[in-house]
């Protein structure tokens, strides 16, 4: 009796996993930590003179609310004492900041675009493979394509010299996708894993600006996941980059995740996105990552709330302005959980943005 009730115990076992292993697994849907993260929409001097310079900052604020998976909301209600510009000795003269007005206030357009997301796979001198060690970025992106509701047309690829890819660039896609699909997503996982060599930037940019041309969409942009500088080896610059882009109208997105601030060339790699139209995202913390990307949709769509600040900036007699500025200000959270700060940095154009 003993031996059949073993016996019979081993085939209700064998049966139970037999069923387990035919029942479909389900998907995780649980994303990284998400941080609060500040977009710059845009930053616009309108009056521009030797020692004063009244400008506009549109600064776009995605919550990192990591209790719920539904849409990225933008964070309202943040107090006007959160903007805080800092004013500072230059020699013997005071540069000095005063917020005139803030509004918030929103984007309604909902105009269907066509998008190329780039990522710079490449490892020098900073890597994903350090900074982005459990590969959220793909997390993130693959977030973002889940989210596609039929608004957009989409291509990835990535892009480095002399590294793992099959060449200096590598498509994930070549027809664009506007919803969600295996394959892609595959794709997607496979390219984050290939790293190494440096960043071809511009010359990757170029390329992609060559496909693009001829997009009949009216709202197109590429949208470059940056951790490197370009690394001057190839046959295009930033200037013929930047015409071709206005040339063709097509903005350029700059989303960076900066650790060592001289890697990046911050002050040549501002103009990307200011003199093209595009908007800046700058990640101190990869746990804003998903935040980014899942609030993307809104960005390009441009249906998007965000505050509109009116600064006035001085400086004191014999200083005077050159034909640009750039600096930043630091944006405070006052409820977040999540996060303290971020830096939102901007460039100033003394002829307006050629």
């Amino acid at each position: 009796m003993k031996k059949f009730a073993v016996s019979f115990l081993c085939v209700l076992m064998l049966f139970t996993a037999i069923f387990m292993s035919c029942k479909k697994t389900e998907p995780e849907t649980v994303l990284p930590w998400r941080y609060d993260v500040p977009v710059l929409y845009s930053a616009n001097a309108y009056n521009y003179q030797t020692r004063q310079i009244d400008f506009n900052l549109k600064i776009a604020v995605l919550r990192g609310n990591n209790e719920t998976e539904a849409e990225i909301e933008e964070y309202t209600g943040i107090p006007d004492t959160c903007f805080k510009f800092e004013d500072y000795l230059f020699g013997n003269t005071w540069v000095k900041f005063h917020i005139n007005n803030i509004t918030y206030t929103h984007d309604t357009a909902t105009i269907p675009y066509f998008t190329s997301i780039m990522l710079d796979q490449s490892a020098m001198p900073e890597s994903f493979d350090v900074n982005d060690k459990y590969n959220q970025r793909f997390q993130a992106i693959n977030g973002y394509l889940n989210k596609l509701k039929g608004n957009g047309q989409v291509m990835i690829s990535g892009f480095a010299r002399n590294g793992e890819l099959s060449g200096n660039i590598e498509y994930c896609n070549t027809t664009p996708i506007s919803y969600w699909n295996k394959s892609t997503a595959k794709n997607l996982l496979d390219l984050t894993h290939k790293t190494g060599g440096t960043s071809c930037l511009f010359d990757a940019l170029n390329t992609m600006l060559d496909q693009m041309a001829n997009v009949p969409a009216q709202n197109k942009s590429i949208v470059v996941l940056l951790i490197n500088k370009d690394d001057s080896l190839g046959t295009n610059n930033l200037e013929n980059v930047i015409q071709k882009a206005k040339l063709n109208n097509i903005k350029i997105n700059l989303i960076w995740l900066i650790n060592t601030w001289q890697y990046v060339d911050f002050t040549t790699m501002t103009e990307l996105p200011a003199r093209t139209g595009g908007f800046l995202v700058y990640m101190g913390k990869i746990y804003q990552m998903s935040t980014v990307f899942w609030g993307l949709d809104k960005l390009l769509t441009k249906t998007v709330n965000y505050y509109n600040l009116d600064v006035k900036l001085t400086v004191d007699a014999p200083s005077s302005f050159g034909i640009t500025y750039q600096d930043g200000l630091k944006l405070y959270y006052p409820v977040s959980s999540y996060y303290d700060w971020n830096n939102v940095q901007f460039k100033l154009f003394k002829n307006g943005i050629k």
